[in-house]
């Protein structure tokens, strides 16, 4: 995926920023979840992440690289925001929700429950497979393209890939057993 030369300042730039916002919002959320103890926190931590990356594109040299370029961002932003957060909050026994108290929260749509789970498991896998998801999954690419980006044989990456599917549909599988 190729950003084009623009000027960024400029309110042609809106539509890109919209577009970058919807391609990468999913990724950059499962990346920031691996370093957040919660989605609302993951949530913040990748709106700051687009912030400071549009606020720092023009130091993006090489535009191809904006994938790369954003999820590091998105990971400094994510540890940065939970060192914070961990350092501001201290949790005494009233805040801890009980039974009674979770038993009269209202349920959640269950596609957002199951996307939020998702998320989740995904956070839990290994940092290859997970990048290899990534890439493969939400960033569209082939088998031969990942391999070209990170320069890893095409069979390592088929085996990462293979081994992270059945690592989730493993947990898929768990979650409706206990269900």
């Amino acid at each position: 995926y190729e950003i084009y030369q623009c000027d960024w300042s400029s309110d042609v730039a809106l539509p890109i920023y919209a577009e970058l916002i919807v391609r990468y919002e999913r990724v950059a959320l499962s990346v920031a979840l691996r370093h957040c103890n919660n989605y609302t926190n993951a949530e913040d931590a990748v709106q700051e992440a687009f912030l400071k990356a549009f606020q720092n594109i023009d130091q993006l040299r090489d535009t191809t690289r904006f994938s790369s370029w954003f999820l590091r961002i998105t990971e400094r932003e994510s540890i940065r925001l939970q060192t914070k957060k961990c350092e501001l909050v201290s949790i005494d026994e009233t805040s801890i929700p009980t039974a009674s108290t979770t038993e009269t929260l209202p349920a959640g749509d269950s596609l957002d429950d199951d996307l939020e789970q998702l998320v989740q498991w995904l956070g839990q896998l290994p940092k290859h497979e997970h990048h290899m998801i990534m890439l493969h999954h939400l960033e569209g690419l082939t088998a031969q393209q990942i391999s070209a980006r990170t320069g890893q044989s095409v069979g390592t990456i088929t085996k990462q890939l293979s081994r992270a599917m059945k690592r989730l549909q493993g947990w898929a599988n768990q979650k409706e057993f206990t269900e």
